[in-house]
Order: C-alpha cells, then sequence, then structure tokens
C-alpha cells in the first residue's frame, strides 16, 4: 500500500494497520477514510514537498466574481469568527465548494505558516491536492471536523490544527466550506463549536437573500434563538404555499426531506395560516409569537415577514403618513402631546408640570409597549 520513507508515513501505516501505540486517544474513522483515498484514490505521497496547487490569476479572480454573494454575506461571520478568536493563533478560512479558497482573514503570528502550507488566496485544498485537510475532508465527509497536526496527510501540514464546517444552499447542495486553521493546540472542540455556528449563520443569511422575494417564517422553540444561528426558517409562495425549509427548519420539525412539506400550505406544518401569523406578528412589532406544531403538538415561537418588496413599500408608506402630519404647535410642550382627553392623563400632566423647574425626574408607568 505505501512504500514509507519517513516518519510522519510510517505512523499513517502503523495506524491504518491497528499497530500505532501511540494512537490515543484514537485517530477519527473520517480521518482514516481520508488517509485511504489518498493513498489508493489519489496515490499522494506523505512527504511530498511539492509546492500546494495554486489557481491561476486569471483563474482566481473569475471564480471569486462568481462566488461574490456568497463572499460578500460570509465577510460579516468571518470577521466576527476572526474576532472571536483573536490571540489563539487561529486564521478564518473561506473556500467554495471545489475546495478553493476565496477568503481569509489572517492572524499575523500565522502569516508564515500560511504561506508555507499553502492558506493563500486560489490554493486549492480539495484532498487530491490537499491531502487529509480540515476544508478538503470537510468537503467529502460534509460535516463538521477537526484535523490535528499529525491527522494531516502530508507531513508539511502536521504543525497545523483545522476546525472545518460546511456550509449548504437552500436545496442541501454543499457549497462552501468555513475553516478556523491555525498552529494553536487549544480549545479544539470550542473553536469548532464557534467555526459551526458561523456556517449556520452564513447558511441563514444566503437562505433568506435567496428568498427575499418570498413569504418567509422565521422559528425555533425558544424565543430568544428566533434570529440567531439555530433559527428554523421557511420560505412560502404568494399562496402560502411551502417554497423551501432549511437545515434548521427540517431538524427542529423532524422531517428528513424537505419535499415532504414542499407545496404544503403552512397550516400542514403549525396551527396558524400565513396571513394569520403576518397579521399578528405585526401588531406585536415582530417579537416571536407562540404556535403549535400541527402534527405532534410541540410548542414553536415564530415570526412572519412579507416579501422584502412589499416590507420596503410599507416603510415608505409609512415615512408618507408621518410627513403628512401636521407640524407640531410650538406652543405646545412634549407634556402637552401626552393628553388626549382622558381626566386621570390630564391630572398627571398638570403634577408634573409643576415640577419643571425644578429638574425632578419623572416616571411614566403604563402598559408595555405605551
Amino acid at each position: 500500500m505505501l512504500q514509507p520513507i519517513g516518519s510522519h508515513a510510517r505512523y499513517i501505516q502503523s495506524v491504518l494497520r491497528g499497530t500505532a501505540g501511540n494512537d490515543s486517544p484514537g485517530t477519527p474513522d473520517y480521518v482514516k477514510r481520508s488517509w485511504l483515498r489518498c493513498l489508493t484514490q489519489y496515490h499522494l505521497d506523505p512527504q511530498s514537498q511539492r509546492e500546494p496547487y495554486v489557481l491561476p490569476r486569471d483563474e482566481r479572480l473569475a471564480r471569486k466574481e462568481r462566488s461574490l454573494e456568497l463572499v460578500s454575506f460570509a465577510d460579516a461571520e468571518m470577521a466576527h469568527l476572526y474576532h472571536q478568536l483573536a490571540g489563539s493563533g487561529y486564521s478564518i478560512i473561506l473556500t467554495d465548494r471545489d475546495g478553493v479558497l476565496l477568503d481569509y482573514y489572517g492572524d499575523l503570528s500565522f502569516r508564515n505558516a500560511a504561506f508555507r502550507t499553502g492558506l493563500v488566496l486560489g490554493a486549492v485544498w480539495r484532498e487530491e491536492h490537499g491531502g487529509t485537510n480540515g476544508m478538503g475532508t470537510c468537503l467529502f465527509e460534509r460535516a463538521p471536523l477537526i484535523v490535528h497536526r499529525d491527522q494531516h496527510f502530508f507531513s508539511r501540514n502536521t504543525g497545523l490544527t483545522c476546525c472545518a464546517a460546511p456550509i449548504f444552499d437552500y436545496r442541501g447542495d454543499l457549497v462552501a466550506v468555513l475553516d478556523a486553521s491555525g498552529e494553536s493546540d487549544r480549545a479544539q472542540q470550542h473553536t469548532l463549536v464557534l467555526v459551526n455556528m458561523s456556517a449556520q449563520m452564513i447558511e441563514n443569511r444566503l437562505f433568506l437573500y435567496r428568498f427575499k422575494d418570498e413569504f418567509v417564517v422565521r422559528f425555533h422553540s425558544r424565543p430568544e434563538l428566533v434570529g440567531t444561528w439555530g433559527e428554523g426558517i421557511i420560505a412560502l409562495d404568494p399562496a402560502g404555499a411551502i417554497a423551501a425549509l432549511d437545515r434548521n427548519a427540517l431538524f427542529q420539525l423532524g422531517v428528513k426531506n424537505a419535499s415532504e412539506l414542499t407545496g404544503a400550505p403552512l397550516e400542514r406544518v403549525f396551527n396558524i395560516s400565513l396571513s394569520a401569523l403576518i397579521g399578528r406578528s405585526q401588531k406585536k412589532s415582530f417579537h416571536p409569537l407562540p404556535i403549535y406544531d400541527a402534527r405532534h403538538g410541540g410548542r414553536f415561537f415564530a415570526i412572519a415577514q412579507a416579501p422584502q418588496s412589499k416590507r420596503a413599500l410599507a416603510s415608505k408608506q409609512r415615512l408618507a403618513r408621518i410627513e403628512e402630519l401636521p407640524a407640531a404647535d410650538p406652543g405646545r410642550s412634549p407634556l402637552d402631546e401626552l393628553d388626549f382627553g382622558d381626566p386621570r392623563m390630564a391630572r398627571n400632566i398638570q403634577a408634573a408640570r409643576r415640577t419643571q423647574s425644578r429638574e425632578v425626574p419623572i416616571l411614566l408607568l403604563g402598559e408595555s409597549g405605551t
């Protein structure tokens, strides 16, 4: 299988044969599968010293041009993740579906190692070129994973720790990988959790942009998580039929495939119609509302949004109404604006007016939202 010519090659061979005495707590199965692919399918040499493969400049620019939407939505999340990991020695990397490095936030302490290992724009990190590595192996496994130091196939990469998570589109196709790579040996699992959360946020942003001209329902079993990386999102057409569901929506609803619900009305999923949910969302200023799973009775919290074009039109109409209001009477004070004819409120205003010249704080108590 392998003609060992170096210590790392011998290590890979011993692990695959089950004779590695220091393989503790154990090499992950996905790493072993990747090593076998590198040896038997790609015919790679662990000790190879060939330069990492980088696309020609024109092809690199053309590929990034085609991925502008992905890169633009990923950029803010990459910057946020980079700051979360600041000082830990990790750099944040985005590759496309082919493992081509599109964007990069680099830790200065890691800059030299990055160039040495090929973590540069346009570098190709598919396993065929990069061996076992976070980005390339994640593309193959389609799941979040860590490739730590000696688990890399090429000996030149064994100083790296890579935490990678996939990004899918609304059809479930893998479109990118988000990765944190560095020479740091700290907080691997914690880093992977953060990378996976950021990847999910990018996925959510892509989904919402793709369906910006459709009705959207965003939900979660906990109201404070609506609008976060963990929310489920359902897009519906103008007739109220389900057009698409993201991964989180499928998971929370216990549905294996989106086709089970595509084309069905929202009432198939929740105990409320789309029009009713939109109306209630508007009345409650888009705070998550309790709704129930129509099939199993589980409680969720949700908001519904109209297409972006309709929201923009409604915003313009509200602004126009405000501009049409008569100008305020300069002789009236802010306290006078609170007087709508209620006798009790009039007495409160009179009491407050007597304190105006004394700089006494006034506390107004009322129902939430008033």
